[in-house]
């Protein structure tokens, strides 16, 4: 897992656009709770974005 923190005003899926055009690729399910970003294989990068001052949960 990576995490990176951010700290600037964005949406999640302005995060996810940022990642999927570094990636060359696209944000899919931008329409539910859990859209995401395939970077390979069986893997996929998402956003989180905390509640005010909440540190980055730890999903490790």
């Amino acid at each position: 897992m990576v995490t990176l923190v951010v700290d600037l005003p964005v949406t999640k899926l302005e995060a996810l656009e940022v990642i999927a055009f570094a990636s060359d690729g696209a944000v899919e399910n931008t329409r539910t709770a859990y859209p995401r970003v395939p970077v390979g294989q069986n893997a996929w990068a998402e956003v989180q974005i905390p509640r005010f001052a909440d540190p980055p949960a730890n999903r490790g």
